[in-house]
């Protein structure tokens, strides 16, 4: 076997221990999710309320999280490091 050959199969197992990894941390936080109080309203029934509009609230929530997007994008200025974005030598 090759020295190329070897190298290959050394980072053949650090992959497969770095992907078992990632897929422990899908899982960890795919619980995490699944016991989060908002998950178990959306996908549990309510006899008060039709589960078609359960995820209406979220369109009026999209505008308030996207202004903070806008405001620390075009209106905060973060010293020298504003500069980097090119978006902000608009203004």
């Amino acid at each position: 076997m090759t020295s190329t050959n070897t190298g290959l199969l050394l980072s053949a197992g650090t992959a497969g221990s770095s992907m078992q990894e990632v897929l422990d941390t899908v899982s960890e936080r795919t619980h995490r999710i699944e016991d989060h109080p908002l998950h178990g309203w959306l996908s549990e029934p309510d006899e008060h309320i039709e589960g078609e509009r359960k995820p209406w609230f979220s369109l009026y929530f999209v505008n308030f999280i996207m202004y903070f997007r806008e405001l620390n994008l075009y209106y905060i200025s973060y010293g020298a490091d504003r500069n980097r974005d090119p978006l902000l030598g608009v203004w």
